[in-house]
């Protein structure tokens, strides 16, 4: 199965809240902290992992609610490795036990219609939109990475100690 999205000329892309040139993130963590009060308790701002090349490498902001949806894929996680969709576009095989299986079919039902962040060291590697429910406990996130960067969202899947969150934005 695969999970589509998080492209600017595809109309799923509406996961983040802006983009952040750089050199302003210092700044940017400043007005957060000043506003932090007026937010709720909940909700935290998150970068993406890489700048966009398509921004003028900015980075892009999420808005993410910490809720009781995260999984932490380091308790249901399997394995995870490069692999490639039937348009040969690099991606992310990832495999779930039992329990991650049933807890990750939840979330996407749960879910249908809005996007599952990959937050994985505090950065959003990604943010598909859930098309349907996802059975089985395997899935592909493809059409989104360069080679290079599917590799290392897969070996940092794989280590098991990073703390990896799988989260969606009301």
């Amino acid at each position: 199965l695969s999970i589509e999205g998080d492209k600017l000329e595809n109309a799923n892309y509406y996961s983040y809240i802006g983009s952040l040139a750089l050199k302003d993130t210092s700044r940017f963590k400043q007005l957060y902290k000043s506003l932090k009060p007026y937010w709720p308790d909940d909700l935290s701002f998150v970068y993406s992992s890489r700048p966009s090349s398509e921004l003028n490498n900015a980075l892009f902001v999420y808005a993410i609610k910490n809720n009781t949806s995260m999984l932490p894929a380091n308790n249901i996680l399997v394995r995870a490795f490069l692999d490639f969709d039937e348009s040969s576009h690099a991606g992310v095989q990832i495999e779930l036990n039992e329990t991650g299986s049933k807890k990750f079919l939840a979330l996407t039902q749960r879910n249908i219609g809005r996007p599952l962040a990959i937050v994985i060291d505090n950065r959003v590697y990604t943010a598909p939109f859930v098309a349907g429910e996802i059975p089985g406990g395997k899935l592909l996130i493809s059409g989104l990475f360069s080679l290079s960067e599917a590799t290392e969202m897969a070996n940092m899947l794989s280590t098991g100690f990073l703390p990896v969150d799988l989260l969606y934005k009301d």
